[in-house]
């Protein structure tokens, strides 16, 4: 029975996990348990030797007994290491677990992953030494799959005491053929491995032997990348519009059946509730939702309506576009359809009503594929041949029998081949899926206006733009791809002037030349000033915090240049690839409403870009929040609350300049973009691209 003052202080720190009386108020938690301050005292053994399992501790971090048993002097800067066991022999040191949060936090995660050992498949640590518990799922044919939840134990400032971070880490697959089994034929280089399961327990392959493991036969691997694309394992993306509430959902159904018991609070104490976010912690953007500009300087928010009366922002320059196609030669007739809707030969609303410019098919350019064995190099010959007039803009549509995400590395290769080969002639290229094509239908004419929209951008136009307060500043964004096939990552950069649509230049290199970044920022501020005399700040949009090295180039660079200016960099990474759930108990799909953020710790946030616009809505999705971290050399910048809002202001009009679509993704372009160009000139051959598509938007 709590007393009265243990039981005000856990309704002042906790928060129920069931949904509650929609009073409009904000009322959010996060996925973090409180454990509660128990006196508990431990005696366990230290030495200056590290064994096999134990943990390491700094010596500033443990009683003065800790290291006088060992020999050291208080403050050097030493370990000691711990397997954690209970000891009761004459070197064993007592440490109250409140006092000693680095201890406690060490034998809570021992604690857990012993309780929970013989309820996961398979247990795992990560980098940060937390524990990831594997739940199996179910079997499909050659694989089965388990879901992932990790449990990180840490101290939690602001109530300065330890807590639980529960969280979902996706799912993954185990083939339930062996590696000895799959290798048999001697056709499959085993360099694909990656990880791999033997006796319920994770292991590298390249290290199996390292380890003792010598049974292949008991060897089973986990599906990567290599392994799918090797075994012609079907892989599609699958899109889920409320991925964010069924990850919560997931968490709390783990919760339920595994934490929330009696048992396991003997071993951890943990409160009952999920931890409540302090309303200090809570903020909102100006404009989460924001008029955009399009042509005649006609403003609103209904993209399809606008673009449709109005036309774009910025019409592609010239009177005219020239289009063609490339199909096999059995789709003829399926072309001269799609061609019949393009160009509104049905009066159904083709590319001109949307681009508002002339769109001319010149049958004599499409390029009819004969050879199925080797479709690449026939239309990179055909590409090679065209007569092509000065002056004129062309478009290329390429029906093709497999898209970007077939399972076979060939598909793939043409897929790129025909993409560089036709962008190395300045000419880009709209890959329509045959498949999908096919069983559209009618409902094909939905996706003109989609089209519309990508041709305009490709081509130099600008369909829409954000109407936002324009302040003289520069924003550079970088995005990564991991190339799997030659493993490499490769960073593309994305140049803007602020929010007005307006892209410098695009390019792409590998991440290892982070001098070719801060090449990239040199030209664009030196293009910005050139223009506009000043900047108020550069900001860039990056995929990660940068390293020293990175920071040191960029500081290098705007010195040499002797710009004196505010530098703010933006970590933006979607929240799937995070551990941090922030949940709505107002809205049955727990998401926060539209441009809602929450501090997590100093200078981290997550930011909810959806559809719910009003405390009484539920929204008609669940995206994942997007995941910022901001760094700025000048530390006294970021404690400004209005600025922190006005970079998560212009973070969000980022996010409505997709020009792929009608609909708009919550995650800005900036990142976006760079990080598709990125994706497709890893798969080019080093060729350099013609520096006018430099400017164009070719890749989207």
């Amino acid at each position: 029975m709590k007393s009265e003052t243990e039981q005000k202080t856990h309704k002042a720190t906790a928060f129920l996990a069931k949904t509650t009386v929609n009073t409009g108020a904000p009322k959010l938690s996060i996925n973090r348990l409180l454990i509660e301050n128990k006196q508990k005292t431990i005696r366990v053994a230290f030495s200056s030797d590290e064994g096999t399992g134990c943990q390491r501790f700094q010596i500033s971090q443990l009683p003065l007994q800790a290291a006088l048993i060992n020999g050291l002097k208080p403050g050097e800067n030493k370990f000691l290491y711990s397997d954690l066991l209970e000891c009761s022999e004459p070197e064993g040191v007592e440490i109250e677990l409140t006092e000693y949060p680095s201890v406690a936090r060490a034998w809570y995660t021992k604690k857990i992953r012993e309780y929970l050992s013989d309820k996961a498949y398979l247990m795992q640590s990560n980098y940060l030494h937390d524990t990831v518990f594997w739940l199996y799922e179910s079997t499909a044919a050659g694989y089965a799959t388990f879901g992932k939840y990790t449990l990180k134990v840490s101290w939690d400032k602001q109530s300065d005491r330890l807590s639980l971070l529960v969280s979902w880490s996706g799912s993954s697959k185990i083939l339930t053929t062996s590696v000895e089994n799959i290798t048999e034929s001697g056709n499959l280089d085993p360099e694909i491995f990656g990880k791999v399961v033997f006796n319920k327990s994770i292991y590298n392959f390249k290290k199996l032997y390292e380890d003792g493991v010598q049974e292949i036969g008991k060897v089973f691997p986990v599906l990567n990348h290599k392994l799918t694309s090797a075994m012609c394992i079907a892989n599609f993306p699958h899109l889920d519009r409320f991925s964010y509430k069924n990850d919560i959902q997931r968490i709390e159904n783990f919760y339920k059946k595994y934490l929330n018991n009696k048992e396991f609070r003997e071993v951890v104490p943990i409160v009952e509730y999920w931890q409540r976010v302090p309303s200090s912690d809570i903020d909102q953007i100006s404009k989460p939702v924001i008029d955009l500009e399009f042509g005649g300087n006609e403003k609103g928010t209904d993209v399809y309506t606008m673009l449709k009366k109005h036309g774009p922002f910025k019409p592609i320059p010239g009177s005219s576009v020239t289009a063609f196609f490339i199909f096999h030669e059995e789709d003829e007739q399926l072309v001269s359809l799609i061609k019949l809707k393009l160009a509104d030969e049905e009066g159904s609303g083709g590319l001109k009503n949307y681009m508002k410019t002339l769109v001319f098919f010149n049958n004599d350019l499409n390029i009819i594929i004969r050879n199925d064995q080797n479709p690449g190099t026939e239309v990179e010959a055909a590409i090679r041949n065209l007569s092509l007039k000065p002056d004129t803009k062309y478009v290329a549509f390429h029906l093709s029998k497999f898209s970007r995400f077939g399972s076979s590395p060939e598909d793939n290769a043409v897929y790129y081949k025909i993409k560089q080969a036709l962008i190395s002639r300045g000419i880009p290229v709209q890959t329509l899926d045959k498949k999908k094509v096919s069983q559209s239908g009618k409902n094909f004419t939905l996706w003109i206006p989609n089209l519309a929209s990508a041709v305009i951008a490709k081509l130099g136009g600008i369909p829409w733009k954000p109407v936002s307060e324009t302040f003289n500043e520069l924003v550079v964004g970088f995005g990564l791809f991991t190339s799997h096939k030659y493993n490499r990552k490769y960073t593309g950069a994305s140049v803007c002037f602020t929010n007005d649509g307006r892209f410098l230049e695009f390019d792409a290199f590998p991440s290892d030349e982070p001098w070719q970044m801060a090449a990239t920022i040199e030209k664009a501020i030196k293009k910005y000033i050139a223009t506009y005399k000043s900047a108020r700040r550069l900001v860039i949009h990056y995929y990660k915090i940068p390293s020293k090295r990175d920071l040191g180039q960029f500081e290098r660079m705007l010195d040499n240049l002797e710009v004196s200016i505010p530098v703010i960099i933006v970590k933006v990474t979607a929240n799937k690839s995070n551990s941090f759930y922030v949940r709505d108990h107002n809205s049955i799909n727990h998401i926060a409403i539209n441009g809602t953020y929450v501090e997590l710790f100093r200078n981290n946030y997550l930011l909810f870009l959806n559809d719910r616009q009003k405390a009484d809505e539920n929204g008609s999705s669940a995206p994942y929040p997007i995941r910022i971290g901001l760094y700025c050399k000048d530390k006294e910048i970021l404690t400004d609350r209005n600025t922190v809002k006005e970079v998560l202001q212009q973070l969000n009009d980022f996010c409505y300049m997709h020009w792929r679509s009608m609909r708009q993704k919550p995650y800005p372009v900036t990142i976006e973009y760079s990080k598709m160009l990125a994706e497709m000139t890893s798969f080019f051959t080093n060729e350099p691209l013609p520096i006018e598509v430099r400017r164009l938007l070719w890749f989207i």
